[in-house]
């Protein structure tokens, strides 16, 4: 075992990375993922409006005070900052898949569960309703879900089901977790949206992803392909 000084330490990751660049000098190698493209379940378009299951990804875990950021670039999630507030997250906080919303971003949701799930994992999700927001970009929706496996909430079918004092804490939470932010960045509770208003809100974003989102991926995948056989015609020529 080898105690390096900061200057070694740097010069060892630059290093690496040099080889890493020289290994790959054409190629970008990324074998993530990426979670905002993540397919829906058939039952997500079919049956009652309460039963229906979406997919959601977690960014921030209930009771904790961190920010994540998707990347949808990389498919993968970063860490923003800590809440500048002295608060946590009511609940797991994240997004649904193969949505965008109107600030080009995929869709909002807090998930009520009794413990926390794991950031950067995968939940299946029922939508009880949305909780009306404004931010400093203009609406910001915000879906409001359950676990679809959560037996004690198996009951919970609709916003006005969930307990008053549960919906009241998330109520203060989007009105003040940006507060200590930039003198810009502010959030302001609006209302409860009833889960048939919700579920179509998600609708709708589900066709802007396919109608805006993939054929800029697909458009970027041929300008790359292009690139690519164009260096390889120019190395051939020399």
């Amino acid at each position: 075992l080898q105690v390096l000084q900061a200057g070694e330490a740097m010069d060892l990751v630059e290093k690496a990375h040099k080889d890493y660049n020289a290994s790959f000098s054409d190629t970008t190698v990324h074998n993530a993922a990426n979670l905002w493209c993540l397919p829906w379940d058939s039952d997500a378009s079919k049956g009652e409006a309460c039963e229906r299951v979406y997919p959601a990804v977690v960014e921030a875990s209930k009771h904790t005070s961190n920010r994540y950021f998707f990347d949808v670039n990389y498919g993968v999630l970063k860490h923003e900052s800590p809440l500048k507030t002295a608060t946590f997250w009511p609940g797991n906080y994240g997004f649904i898949p193969q949505t965008v919303a109107e600030d080009g971003r995929p869709v909002d949701v807090m998930i009520l569960s009794n413990v926390p799930l794991c950031s950067a994992s995968v939940a299946e999700i029922r939508i009880l309703g949305a909780a009306e927001c404004t931010d400093e970009m203009g609406p910001d929706m915000k879906m409001i879900a359950v676990p679809k496996t959560e037996p004690r909430m198996k009951e919970w079918k609709c916003i006005e089901d969930v307990p008053k004092h549960m919906k009241d804490e998330m109520a203060q939470f989007f009105n003040s977790y940006k507060d200590l932010e930039s003198d810009w960045k502010f959030c302001k509770f609006e209302g409860w949206i009833d889960a048939q208003d919700a579920m179509r809100y998600i609708q709708a974003a589900h066709s802007r992803f396919f109608l805006l989102v993939l054929p800029m991926q697909r458009l970027e995948k041929r300008v790359l392909e292009l690139e690519d056989a164009n260096n390889k015609l120019r190395a051939a020529a020399k």
